[in-house]
C-alpha cells in the first residue's frame, strides 16, 4: 500500500503534485542588506554603541541568510493551480478507526479534526491541502513500533 507521510510518498501517488525549489531571491536579498548593515557599523566608528549592535545584527543576519541561500529547500505545489500544498497530521485513538475512515472517504477535514485527540494516539491521518481546497489527500496510517504503515489507501480530492 502506498504511503503518503512524507513529501516524496505524495508525488509519488498524484503526477499533479510536484516538488520544486523555493525562490533564492529572498535569500539573496537578506544577504545583501545584511552585508550593508555590517559595512553601515564600520562607517560609523564615532558611535561605539550602535556600531557594535549593528555589526552583531549584521553578522547574525548574515549567518542565517547564508544558510538558507545554501540550503536547498524544496515545496510542494499543486500544478494546476500553482498553489502551495501544505501537510498537516491528526491523531486519532484507535477504536475510532472507523468513523476516521469514513470521514476521510468522503473529504470531510472538519469531522477528522473534531475526532482528533491531544495526546499521543496510534492513529495518525496526514492531510496535504491547498489554501483554496483544490486539492485535498489524505491517509490514515497507524503506529507499529519504530515506525507508521498504512492503514487506509491514499484518498485524493481535487476541484
Amino acid at each position: 500500500m502506498e504511503n503518503i507521510m512524507h513529501k516524496e510518498g505524495l508525488c509519488a501517488h498524484c503526477p499533479q503534485v510536484e516538488m520544486r525549489y523555493k525562490s533564492r531571491l529572498m535569500p539573496v536579498v537578506a544577504t545583501l542588506l545584511s552585508v550593508a548593515v555590517v559595512v553601515l557599523s564600520f562607517m560609523l566608528k564615532d558611535m561605539e554603541d550602535l556600531s557594535t549592535v549593528l555589526l552583531t545584527v549584521g553578522i547574525v543576519a548574515l549567518v542565517v541568510s547564508v544558510i538558507n541561500l545554501v540550503s536547498p529547500s524544496k515545496v510542494l505545489v499543486y500544478t494546476p493551480t500553482g498553489e502551495k500544498v501544505s501537510r498537516s497530521s491528526i491523531n486519532h485513538s484507535a477504536e475510532l478507526i472507523e468513523r476516521v475512515e469514513h470521514a476521510l472517504s468522503s473529504g470531510n477535514v472538519e469531522l477528522l479534526r473534531a475526532l482528533a485527540t491531544k495526546e499521543s494516539a496510534p492513529l495518525m491521518t496526514v492531510l496535504y491541502t491547498t489554501p483554496s481546497g483544490s486539492l485535498l489527500a489524505g491517509q490514515t496510517l497507524q503506529y507499529i513500533p519504530y515506525e507508521y504503515h498504512p492503514k487506509t489507501r491514499v484518498y485524493i480530492f481535487t476541484k
